[in-house]
C-alpha cells in the first residue's frame, strides 16, 4: 500500500500541479521518510 502525505499533495495542487503528478511526488516524499523509520525508533528508545 502506498502512503501519502495529504498536506503535501494538497500543497502540489494548490501549486495548479497535474493531479498525476502531485499524487507520484507526495508518494515519493512518504516513501522517502519511510527510509528513517528505523533510526527515529532508535532515538525513541534511548
Amino acid at each position: 500500500m502506498t502512503t501519502m502525505i495529504s498536506e503535501v499533495y494538497d500543497a502540489f495542487i494548490s501549486a495548479s500541479a497535474n493531479e498525476e503528478k502531485a499524487k507520484k511526488a507526495t508518494e515519493a516524499v512518504a516513501d522517502h521518510e519511510k527510509r528513517f523509520d528505523p533510526y527515529r525508533q532508535g532515538i525513541n528508545r534511548s
